[in-house]
C-alpha cells in the first residue's frame, strides 16, 4: 500500500511539473508575441520604406508602435499628413492607438534635437520595446538622419538592450541618387523581408493614402515595381559617428532647392547636444 501511494505521489509530481513547464512555456510565448516594437520615423510617408517589416512584425504577433518626429507640414497642413499616415497604417494593420505624432517642424527637427529625443525616449520607456527600427543615417534628408540618432540613443537608455534596426530611403553615393539602397558598410549585414502577394498589394495600396504627396508618390508608382515589391532591405544599425557625414561628397539634403540644408547646419545643433549628453552621463 505504501509503495502504491509513493508511486501515485511521484506520478502526480511529474504531471504537476509538466503542467507548470507547459504553462510557463505558454506564458513566455504569449509575452513574446505581444511584445512591443517601436518604429521611429520622420515624415508621414516614410513608412513606405518599412511597410513589409511592419507587416512581418504584426504577423509574428508583435505589437507595432510608430512615432513620427516631425509634423510633415512643410507644404501641407499637419492634420492632413497625420490623417494620411493613419490610413496607411490601417492598411498595414497597425492599431490607431499605437501611432504617436510628436509634431516637430518639418525639415528643421534637428534644431530641436534635445526635446525630440526626450519626447521619443518617454514613449520608448512607456513601451519597453524589444526592438527599435529607424531610417538609416544616410544623408538623404536631415530629418531622416535625426531618427537614426534618436533611435541609437534610445536603445542605450531603455532597459533590455533592444536591437536597433534600420532601413534605407534615399541617399547619394558619389553623386548618384539611390532609392531603397543602403550606403555600403563592412560592419553590418543586409537582411531582407520577403513580401508575399498580400503584403505587396498592401504596400501598393498605401500610395493612394498620400493624396497630398502626389508629386512624390507618382514617381514611386514607377519605381516600386519588380524587386521592390518582392523584398525590403534592413539591417542592424552600425555604430555611427554622428559628428561625421554618413558618406563622402555632397549629401542628398545638400542638393535640395526647396529646403537647403548643410552638414554644418546639422553639426550646429547636434554637436552641442551630444557634448552635453556625454557630460551628463559622466556626472
Amino acid at each position: 500500500m505504501e509503495k502504491t501511494r509513493g508511486f501515485i505521489c511521484k506520478a502526480l509530481l511529474v504531471l504537476l511539473t509538466a503542467f507548470v513547464l507547459l504553462a510557463a512555456s505558454g506564458m513566455l510565448a504569449t509575452a513574446s508575441e505581444n511584445a512591443n516594437v517601436l518604429y521611429v520615423l520622420a515624415h508621414q510617408d516614410d513608412e513606405l520604406g518599412c511597410a513589409g517589416k511592419i507587416m512581418s512584425d504584426i504577423r509574428d504577433g508583435k505589437n507595432v508602435n510608430v512615432v513620427w518626429i516631425t509634423d510633415g507640414a512643410l507644404h501641407v497642413p499637419a492634420e492632413t499628413r497625420e490623417k494620411e499616415s493613419r490610413e496607411a497604417m490601417r492598411l498595414l494593420g497597425v492599431k490607431q492607438e499605437n501611432l504617436i505624432f510628436l509634431g516637430y517642424p518639418d525639415a528643421s527637427s534637428y534644431k530641436h534635437v534635445k526635446e525630440a529625443f526626450e519626447d521619443a525616449l518617454k514613449v520608448a520607456r512607456t513601451l519597453s520595446p524589444v526592438e527599435i527600427t529607424s531610417i538609416a543615417y544616410e544623408g538623404g534628408h536631415i530629418d531622416h538622419d535625426l531618427t537614426s540618432l534618436i533611435a541609437s540613443l534610445i536603445v542605450k537608455e531603455v532597459g533590455g538592450n533592444p536591437p536597433h534596426y534600420e532601413f534605407p530611403l534615399y541617399n547619394t553615393l558619389r553623386g548618384s541618387y539611390r532609392y531603397a539602397k543602403f550606403l555600403p558598410r563592412d560592419d553590418t549585414e543586409t537582411m531582407t523581408v520577403r513580401l508575399d502577394k498580400k503584403m505587396a498589394q498592401a504596400k501598393t495600396s498605401m500610395l493612394d493614402a498620400y493624396e497630398s504627396q502626389a508629386s512624390i508618390v507618382s514617381p514611386l508608382r514607377t519605381i516600386m515595381t519588380g524587386k521592390m515589391l518582392k523584398e525590403e532591405p534592413y539591417r542592424a544599425a552600425p555604430e555611427y559617428d554622428y559628428l561625421k557625414p554618413p558618406t563622402e561628397g555632397r549629401l542628398g539634403y545638400e542638393y535640395s532647392t526647396s529646403m537647403p540644408r548643410t552638414f554644418s547646419d546639422w553639426l550646429e545643433y547636434v554637436e552641442p547636444f551630444l557634448v552635453e549628453l556625454k557630460k551628463a552621463e559622466s556626472n
